[in-house]
């Protein structure tokens, strides 16, 4: 009969690099992932922060022999400048769009759709009785993993083996009605 003291200490290395690879790695992946895709939305939240604040929507805003960037170019370059300081988040698309949202009870019809485009002067500014105006930055960007693993048995698994993509978006209501007029 053999004796069965000492087999732990055979099968503990395997057992120990089996729950370290397996379990450990990609938890660090999945916690450093999450943290990424945080900094694309603190991105898109300094945005639209910044966005909010301008004169106009698309065109720059001239005064005297000074030029204001409109809310458009802002939003772009602060969500380009704050996705780069971070290191794994890589920023796609910049989208802002202007959206209404009916206040109840005012009277107002339905609220129109959310759009990229100035407003027509036209319509005229609009009613802040009837509507709330928002402005909503949507960034589209990838993050990557802290350690990628290039394995020839995993296929192309996000987060794991390749960067993962996301979508954030932000909102805030902006100040200037009449800057949202083309």
């Amino acid at each position: 009969m053999r004796n069965r003291r000492g087999s732990f200490l055979m099968d503990a290395p395997w057992a120990l690099w089996i729950l370290f690879v397996v379990l450990m790695i990609p938890l660090l992946d999945l916690g450093s992932i999450s943290l990424r895709m945080f900094y694309l939305k603190t991105a898109a939240n300094q945005a639209v922060h910044a966005a909010v604040r301008c004169q106009t929507f698309q065109s720059p805003f001239v005064v005297g022999s000074t030029t204001y960037p409109s809310a458009k170019t802002t939003a772009t370059t602060v969500a380009t400048t704050t996705a780069n300081s971070f290191s794994g988040v890589h920023l796609g698309t910049v989208k802002v769009e202007i959206i209404h949202t009916a206040i109840p009870g005012s009277g107002a019809g339905a609220a129109p759709a959310p759009t990229e485009n100035p407003l027509p002067k036209a319509n005229g500014t609009p009613d802040p009785t009837q509507f709330v105006v928002s402005l909503r930055v949507t960034l589209t960007g990838t993050v990557d993993p802290f350690i990628s693993f290039n394995l020839p048995f995993l296929s192309n698994i996000p987060g794991l083996s390749g960067p993962m993509t996301f979508t954030v978006s932000s909102e805030e209501k902006f100040e200037n009605l009449t800057g949202l007029l083309d």
